[in-house]
């Protein structure tokens, strides 16, 4: 039986048309307290890794890798549609909401927020109308740049200063994120991926 017969938002393609999203039953090990019996069974993309939440840390290095995320045009909160990140530095000594954004599907036209910088503003350009997108989101901390490309297409692009952020930016963000998290009012990032500095697709 495919059970993408019965959930139809795991047909969404992936970049690649040939690959699919399917439907899969994970192993036991993964169901914990944290992340309930709901992790038994979840959708797979073939080199993508599934959102974990509850501000679980991923290690992640912004300096070797850009963070991709895949969001489709499916969901079941129709009322919030976030995307939804922190950025870390330790988990273990401090709040884990340092740094990182958030974007508002569900607004007309959708929204988004850089924590620690500024509120919701619009994007610089319009987002693909696409079923499908990839979101490629850069922190350069050498430069403290702040890029988010969507489908290839440039929709963010901050340089932090004292002009540009109307809160104590300095503070959240002068040291290395070594890790990011999705919090449970993340409703739309499917899947995550380390990108490719070089190439913003």
């Amino acid at each position: 039986m495919d059970l993408c017969e019965e959930d139809k938002s795991c047909k969404a393609a992936l970049l690649s048309p040939s690959k699919e999203c399917h439907i899969v039953r994970t192993d036991e090990s993964e169901i914990t307290d944290k992340t309930g019996w709901s992790a038994a069974i979840k959708k797979k993309c073939a080199g993508w890794a599934t959102t974990r939440r509850f501000e679980e840390p991923i290690p992640w290095n912004f300096t070797l890798h850009t963070l991709q995320i895949r969001s489709d045009d499916k969901t079941d909160y129709p009322h919030l549609q976030w995307i939804y990140v922190f950025f870390v530095k330790d988990p273990e000594t401090e709040p884990p909401y340092s740094g990182g954004f958030r974007i508002k599907l569900g607004e007309n036209p959708p929204v988004y927020r850089i924590s620690g910088c500024h509120d919701f503003k619009e994007f610089s350009e319009p987002l693909p109308d696409t079923k499908v997108k990839v979101w490629t989101v850069d922190w350069d901390a050498e430069n403290f740049r702040f890029t988010i490309f969507c489908n290839g297409k440039k929709v963010v692009d901050t340089v932090f200063s004292d002009s540009t952020c109307r809160y104590e930016w300095k503070k959240s963000y002068s040291k290395e994120f070594k890790y990011i998290t999705f919090p449970d009012f993340d409703t739309e990032s499917d899947f995550y991926r380390h990108g490719d500095k070089t190439n913003r697709t």
